[in-house]
């Protein structure tokens, strides 16, 4: 809440700056876990410092990438109480409209959003593209090196990136289809029950 005193489009612009903040914030986080673990595992596997931390930090990027465009996604929902807010992607994730009336326009806007944020993946798939290639390079070296266990950690590095290169683009349009297909079950509800609901 603004305090009094304080004009109202300044207070606008500080929850915009302040929500802004936080999906960076979460995703930098996310990024550093999952790039530190990652790292580790390579680092173990080549017994070199140097590749787990250049792997950490790339895989890192990805995830942050990754996870900052699906924060990105939800940030039109900040004003939704936690249950509402479950209740709203759980149907545009099941590709449903939602039982509550009073959610139809925060479920629309929802599902909207997530049919327009394939744009946000590309840098990670780019990067994942970039460390397969990088992967691959590794494994010929360490094989004709003799390295057991560098061999094991390039190998496993290309399996993690063969997955979400596969699995990806698949999760992403079966998400997408039924993003579409809670957006029109809702607008069906709400056109047969009479409230409007925003473009």
């Amino acid at each position: 809440m603004c305090q009094l005193g304080i004009p109202s489009r300044t207070c606008t612009v500080a929850l915009s700056m302040r929500w802004e903040a936080r999906p960076a914030r979460q995703a930098l986080t996310y990024g550093l876990f999952s790039g530190a673990v990652y790292g580790a595992l390579q680092g173990l596997g080549y017994r070199s410092l140097a590749r787990a931390v250049v792997n950490g930090l790339f895989f890192g990027a990805v995830m942050s990438a990754v996870h900052y465009g699906g924060l990105r996604a939800n940030a039109h929902l900040t004003g939704l109480r936690p249950q509402e807010r479950w209740t709203v992607q759980a149907a545009v994730r099941r590709g449903q409209a939602v039982a509550d009336p009073s959610l139809a326009a925060a479920a629309i806007r929802h599902a909207r959003n997530v049919q327009q944020r394939s744009g946000d993946q590309r840098l990670g798939q780019l990067l994942a593209w970039g460390l397969l290639g990088a992967s691959a390079l590794a494994l010929g070296l360490t094989v004709s090196a003799g390295s057991t266990p560098g061999v094991i950690a390039a190998g496993f590095s290309c399996l993690v990136w063969v997955v979400i290169l596969v699995l990806g683009p698949r999760l992403e349009r079966r998400t997408q289809d039924r993003a579409r297909a809670a957006e029109l079950a809702t607008a069906r509800l709400v056109e047969g029950r009479g409230p409007s609901v925003p473009g």
